[in-house]
């Protein structure tokens, strides 16, 4: 991988107006607010050093660890949502090509068995909440499909990930979500008439198209590394709590900096696929922490925090309130950021201004501000526009993020 960085120097550059954000297995599941591949690619090539691990605090669907893979560096990934440690270890668990015949052939006898089943109903609290996301039919076919794969000699293999990935991905294609929406909307009345799906099909399709993507990025890994065999780890954890101390050359994430009512919301997005899975609902977002106290260090009297907070009490208290903890997560995530680097290491955040009722949130201003208490000294700050993405480009608190920072720091040795 050669890239020459004086290039990057293009304002353009950034943007990647154009390239695919989906090649390999980066487009294997879908997962919102992913960073683009090319950004995670570019910052390895140029600040990852020889035999050095790299960490992504919020490793989200993996985007890092895959490109760090591709590059030859070991890679770490933390995040509190199961459904990013399922689509992560998918991703990074490289399929043998010796036994992609097996995976299928066992894969087809499952589907095969699954047919057999006599009506499957769901039990249990959910049981209300599937078949609202569910039409009957469609959610009989998933649960026999579950069963039998639960059941299977896959679901205890090495491929337990890959397949789970695979479900999950199916769950949603055909529920009564809206497509292309992360948030939990069902599709109108009409809609939901139309759509019948057949659930052994889409799921054959689905495993068919997730083994050729992971036998085009086996090769592709192959290529890079024909003399090291990089491994990558996945840790169910809060990235607000140190669990590792100087183990990382380089940091790059992209954290997640709204509140969930008006930007992203991972649990509501992760909701369908976390019930058919059979993992326990939890709640795993930042703002719901109701009597969680805001840090004083990240809300100093003179900081921009202070000040953001007190424009936006002005029109919303309650919104102050709630981005006053999503603040405080961001400044504790930074501490643990830190520890986790080596002494002279680079931490690379990507994240994005924001408006809230009006009253712009200059996120990566702030970041910077909490950076200055942990001894990471600011190297650059690099704009990109968003070119596309799945969320509307505004909303009922106004325009949404269409443009990001690249915030590269070091830490002072």
């Amino acid at each position: 991988m050669t890239i020459s960085w004086s290039r990057t120097n293009d304002g353009k550059y950034w943007d990647f107006r154009g390239v695919s954000a989906s090649y390999l297995v980066h487009g294997m599941h879908p997962y919102p607010a992913r960073m683009h591949p090319h950004i995670a690619r570019t910052l390895i090539a140029r600040f990852g050093k020889s035999r050095s691990g790299i960490v992504d605090p919020f490793c989200g669907s993996g985007t890092t660890l895959v490109e760090s893979l591709l590059a030859g560096f070991d890679s770490y990934g933390i995040d509190l949502n199961p459904l990013a440690l399922i689509v992560s270890k998918a991703k990074t668990t490289l399929v043998d090509p010796d036994d992609v015949s097996d995976l299928v052939l066992q894969s087809t006898r499952l589907i095969k068995r699954s047919k057999t089943h006599f009506a499957v109903t769901p039990t249990g609290d959910q049981s209300k909440i599937l078949k609202f996301w569910f039409k009957r039919r469609v959610l009989s076919q998933l649960l026999a499909l579950k069963e039998e794969l639960q059941s299977s000699e896959l679901w205890h293999s090495r491929y337990k990930w890959l397949f789970a990935s695979c479900l999950s991905r199916t769950a949603r294609a055909v529920s009564n979500q809206r497509p292309y929406e992360f948030k939990a909307y069902r599709l109108p009345k009409e809609l939901r008439q139309k759509h019948n799906p057949h659930v052994p099909k889409v799921f054959e399709g689905i495993v068919l198209q997730s083994i050729s993507r992971q036998l085009e990025f086996y090769l592709e890994f192959q290529r890079q590394n024909r003399d090291r065999n990089p491994s990558s780890e996945v840790l169910l954890a809060d990235s607000r709590t140190s669990y590792f101390r100087a183990v990382a050359d380089l940091v790059i994430t992209s954290p997640p900096y709204g509140d969930s009512p008006t930007t992203v919301n991972y649990e509501q997005f992760s909701r369908i696929s976390l019930m058919i899975l059979d993992i326990p609902r939890r709640d795993f977002g930042w703002t719901r922490e109701r009597h969680q106290k805001v840090a004083h260090e990240s809300v100093a009297t003179d900081s921009l925090t202070r000040r953001v907070m007190a424009k936006l009490g002005v029109v919303d208290a309650h919104k102050a309130r709630v981005l006053g903890r999503n603040f405080d997560s961001l400044w504790r995530s930074i501490s643990s950021m830190t520890q986790l680097l080596k002494g002279g290491g680079v931490c690379c955040v990507v994240l994005g201004p924001r408006t809230v009722r009006g009253v712009t949130i200059p996120t990566p201003d702030i970041v910077s501000e909490y950076a200055d208490q942990f001894s990471l000294k600011r190297l650059d700050c690099i704009s990109r526009n968003i070119p596309r993405k799945v969320q509307p480009w505004r909303n009922n608190s106004g325009r949404t993020i269409d443009n990001e920072k690249i915030l590269i720091f070091s830490k002072l040795r």
